[in-house]
């Protein structure tokens, strides 16, 4: 049997149920969100533990000059130590034309020949350098994927707009000089669109546009370096 008071508590919930409804509605929101939090800080540790563990992430990192490689011994012979890698860093100044001031480069020792312990990098494709052979690179995928470039890729044509627009003289000649090379060294077709006349000579033909037609074209009687030309 209900009892008076419980009635009028149930009439007092009754008249007020908008406002007990929408307390529940927030209730329940912040409840939602809340576990919506410890589901992705759940998934966030899982995706962190999975990588540190598929590549054999260290816990500790450290830096020694002129450490003789018996150290590494010494070092794993420590108790709670499970493994000890060591590899050569230096740093070194990249000295690249039209860059100021000189980039500073990380050099680290990797053996491809021996699959690494720790820090291991993951190849998505082809195969990794040959120990000694020069012009093999491991490439990052992301620059793949922003300069839409694909493994073993050589264009047949190299188109280049404006190559020597909005930069210094020095860094122009810099630019033509590197299409002169491709062109010569890999046969690859370099087409130059642009308003810097001094620039068809170097070129074995040339061809005049105006307004959206071709109204001339050339045959230059040498080709000229470029190295010889100016502006």
């Amino acid at each position: 049997m209900v009892k008076a008071l419980d009635r009028k508590l149930l009439r007092d919930l009754w008249g007020l149920k908008t406002q007990v409804v929408s307390i529940a509605l927030v209730i329940a929101c912040g409840i939602g969100g809340f576990i919506g939090s410890l589901s992705t800080h759940g998934s966030l540790v899982w995706s962190r533990d999975n990588y540190y563990d598929t590549a054999r992430f260290p816990h500790v990192f450290a830096n020694a000059k002129r450490a003789p490689q018996s150290l590494a011994e010494r070092i794993r012979a420590i108790p709670g130590v499970v493994e000890v890698e060591t590899r050569v860093v230096r740093d070194s100044q990249l000295s690249i034309p039209g860059v100021v001031p000189p980039m500073i480069a990380r050099l680290i020792g990797f053996d491809f020949e021996r699959a690494p312990g720790m820090n291991r990098l993951t190849l998505r494709s082809g195969r990794w350098p040959s120990p000694g052979v020069r012009g093999e690179v491991v490439v990052n995928q992301r620059f793949l994927e922003a300069r839409e470039l694909k493994l073993g890729e050589r264009p047949d044509v190299l188109l280049c707009d404006e190559p020597t627009g909005a930069l210094d003289y020095e860094t122009g000649k810099l630019v033509l000089e590197v299409i002169a090379k491709i062109n010569a060294e890999l046969g690859t077709t370099a087409m130059v669109i642009t308003h810097n006349a001094a620039i068809s000579g170097m070129a074995d033909r040339v061809l005049r546009l105006g307004n959206g037609r071709i109204v001339g074209e050339e045959k230059p009687a040498r080709k000229l370096t470029p190295s010889e030309i100016s502006w």
